[in-house]
C-alpha cells in the first residue's frame, strides 16, 4: 500500500516537474 501511495507521487512530481520544465523552457527560448 505504501509503495502504491510513493510511485503514484513519483510519478504525480514527474509529471508536474516535466510540465514546469516545458513552460521553463518556453519562457527562455
Amino acid at each position: 500500500m505504501f509503495e502504491l501511495v510513493t510511485r503514484r507521487i513519483g510519478l504525480v512530481f514527474l509529471l508536474t516537474s516535466h510540465h514546469i520544465f516545458q513552460d521553463y523552457a518556453s519562457f527562455v527560448y
